[in-house]
């Protein structure tokens, strides 16, 4: 959450270090690398910072335990044994791993030589699996909560970003209009409100239109959560890393 926070913080200060100056690049009509250009490039530097950092790490040991690859699986917790510990990699008490019939069908079944819509469909199961004991028992009314707190404080953060904007927009032509006035914010926002009645009404078509692109999203979430057992978490972070520079 402090990274969101900074983040927040930097973007504007990015902007205005950066914007306000001329920058052209390359012929007009062809291509002109200019301050927006230059702004989102950026803004991008993180995430590519961020890609470079997580193509070194390891793989994780699930994901090499589902390719069979144990001799790395072991490879993997010994280094994260010894990151933790502080302990020498000698003192790492388990010397072999080898497969378990019980283990390998705990939840997900193990994605060597299983067709791949065999593979989504223990996939999912495997969700709904997890998903019905998380809900069960004494943790059902602990996790509705947790659940629904959560929803009140995310949607309160992302309405609050778009909406403080318009409320400072809104003060600050209030007190133009109305010079010599002091009113508070609430009452500001209000005020304006009422004189922009008219042309205050949100078209059905922008309700829809927000629907259809958060309805978007869900076929790439799918999609990862079947990606995920063949190419790893470690590839696909990286890969969004760097499709979000673009």
């Amino acid at each position: 959450e402090l990274m969101w926070t900074v983040g927040i913080i930097a973007l504007p200060v990015i902007g205005l270090a950066i914007l306000p100056h001329k920058i052209e690049f390359g012929e007009r009509g062809v291509f002109v690398y200019d301050s927006w250009r230059m702004f989102v490039f950026t803004c991008g530097i993180p995430s590519m910072i961020a890609a470079l950092c997580l193509s070194r790490m390891p793989e994780s040991p699930r994901f090499l335990l589902l390719q069979g690859k144990l001799t790395k699986t072991r490879d993997v917790l010994v280094r994260m044994f010894v990151s933790n510990t502080g302990k020498s990699k000698d003192d790492f008490s388990v010397k072999v791993l080898s497969e378990s019939a019980e283990a390998d069908h705990y939840y997900f079944q193990t994605v060597k030589n299983i067709p791949f819509c065999k593979r989504v469909k223990n996939l999912i199961g495997g969700i709904l699996k997890q998903h019905a004991d998380l809900f069960s028992g004494r943790s059902c009314f602990n996790i509705i909560i947790t659940c629904y707190v959560d929803f009140g404080l995310i949607s309160v953060y992302y309405t609050m970003m778009l909406w403080v904007p318009e409320l400072l927009h809104r003060q600050k032509h209030y007190l133009d209009t109305h010079p010599g006035s002091s009113p508070s914010l609430c009452t500001t926002a209000s005020i304006q409100a009422e004189e922009d009645q008219a042309s205050s009404e949100i078209k059905l078509e922008t309700f829809l239109h927000t629907i259809i692109t958060c309805l978007a999203c869900m076929p790439t979430t799918l999609m990862l959560l079947c990606l995920i057992e063949l190419v790893s978490k470690k590839v696909l972070l990286v890969g969004i890393m760097l499709s979000a520079d673009k």
